[in-house]
């Protein structure tokens, strides 16, 4: 049955949210699977992304998301998203691949992380890059742009 789980001990059946809830208080690390057992997810225990995780990034950004570069994954790393210092997850909706260069570029200052580069995901689960406010935009806005890859 979808959405439950059984305890081993008693054999009694509990909802999914109840699972949750008793391994977070455990200290176990939930991961929410995807299509073919893949993971999707790994949480806050786990910093640095898996090999599967990374080639799910792979495929989704093709080499460094940053518009104008031609960087092949080879040459890329997945960043957190949202950064995993501040409480960003380590899952595919939070990574996105960048070539060393461009990793460090868009790192968050952490005594003002909105005021530098920042990175979303837009509808169809594509990166976009947001430059500094007032970079290429008017004065406290940012403008937003794309990898030619993920233009329609």
């Amino acid at each position: 049955m979808l959405g439950t789980a059984t305890l081993l001990n008693t054999g009694d059946r509990i909802t999914a949210r109840e699972a949750r809830r008793l391994a977070c208080d455990a200290d176990i690390l939930p991961i929410v699977m995807g299509g073919d057992s893949v993971p999707l997810d790994v949480g806050r225990e786990q910093r640095l992304f898996t090999s599967t995780l990374r080639q799910l990034v792979i495929k989704r950004d093709q080499g460094c998301a940053f518009p104008g570069c031609d960087r092949g994954p080879a040459d890329c790393e997945v960043h957190h998203i949202l950064s995993w210092l501040l409480g960003g997850a380590t899952s595919l909706s939070n990574g996105v691949m960048l070539c060393s260069y461009h990793h460090h570029l868009v790192e968050p200052d952490p005594r003002d992380p909105d005021a530098g580069w920042l990175i979303r995901l837009d509808t169809h689960g594509n990166p976009e890059i947001g430059a500094p406010p007032g970079r290429g935009a008017p004065p406290g806005e940012r403008r937003w742009r794309q990898h030619h890859r993920f233009r329609t």
